[in-house]
């Protein structure tokens, strides 16, 4: 689709620590699939930081997604459920309503359930990331409907209730998928509960039970390094918690004191991705070996 390129091109007076996430999410861009979901995230991650591609790229994309769903099923998958974020950000956007069709369709499809492709069901957090587009569009529509949510938020509410729900988030990955879910859902309820025990599950994860966050080495491993005389710096892994504290950060409330942890990490977490950026514009698929094969797609060097 060339939107990646396009989005890239186009971005303006863009900070660095800023390129160095949109970068890393293209990191993630390993098969056709990807790329477009990555070309949407990429949208999320801008517009989460206050900054706007041009209405002509967002126009090219909304062509571009619009024509790819005529002839493509959607899964509910954490694949597709990352996808149809994207595919949200950029129809509040623009306001396309195809988008929004788009977007109806799916959790009708699904019956705004959570996904049960993997195992876990409901408490997998691949399985709930589905829901993300749920809850957007529960945030914009004008006849919204409660059913929209209503699977969701009985997860969430199990989770809340549960002492070891924090130990399901064991995986980098999972920091994004599940904190996209409780950001959201927080959001459109208010309820604070849910922004609490986000936070709680986050330092579990990466500050203190599994430790996937090194503080040492302001990056987060790929799985808890427990054992092991080192962790493996996983380049997308990086860019699934610097995700997942973008959408921490943009739903929360304006006097949430939780927003401190995400910051201290994020800033950290940035400094280091610029500096292990390689001379050639690529991130390593082991961030900390220089010698690793480049996986960040050519189009978004301009980015950095």
């Amino acid at each position: 689709l060339q939107f990646l390129l396009c989005v890239c091109r186009t971005l303006v007076i863009v900070p660095l620590q800023l390129s160095a996430t949109c970068s890393v999410f293209a990191s993630m861009c390993h098969s056709a699939l990807l790329q477009r979901l990555c070309c949407l995230v990429l949208v999320v991650t801008v517009r989460a930081a206050g900054f706007g591609a041009k209405q002509e790229t967002l126009a090219m994309g909304v062509k571009a997604v619009n024509k790819w769903l005529e002839s493509n099923q959607l899964d509910c998958g954490w694949e597709d459920g990352t996808f149809m974020m994207g595919l949200a950000a950029l129809q509040q956007a623009t306001n396309d309503s195809g988008l929004y069709q788009a977007m109806f369709n799916y959790g009708e499809h699904f019956k705004w359930d959570l996904c049960l492709n993997l195992h876990g069901g409901g408490w997998n957090p691949d399985n709930q990331v589905c829901a993300a587009v749920y809850a957007d569009l529960y945030s914009i529509s004008s006849n919204r409907n409660s059913t929209w949510i209503a699977a969701t938020v009985k997860q969430l509410d199990a989770e809340v209730s549960a002492a070891d729900s924090a130990n399901r988030w064991s995986w980098v990955d999972a920091l994004f998928m599940a904190m996209s879910i409780y950001a959201r859902i927080g959001a459109v309820t208010g309820k604070r509960k849910y922004f609490e025990k986000m936070h709680d599950n986050f330092v579990y994860s990466a500050l203190n039970g599994h430790a996937l966050w090194s503080s040492a080495d302001a990056l987060f491993y790929r799985d808890p390094p427990k054992g092991k005389l080192d962790g493996v710096f996983w380049s997308r892994g990086n860019g699934w918690a610097a995700a997942a504290m973008v959408q921490a950060l943009k739903f929360a409330p304006a006097n949430d004191p939780n927003t401190e942890t995400y910051r201290m990490v994020y800033r950290q977490h940035m400094a280091k991705l610029v500096q292990l950026q390689g001379g050639d514009g690529c991130w390593r698929t082991s961030l900390t070996d220089p010698g690793g094969p480049c996986i960040i797609q050519s189009q978004c060097r301009s980015t950095a």
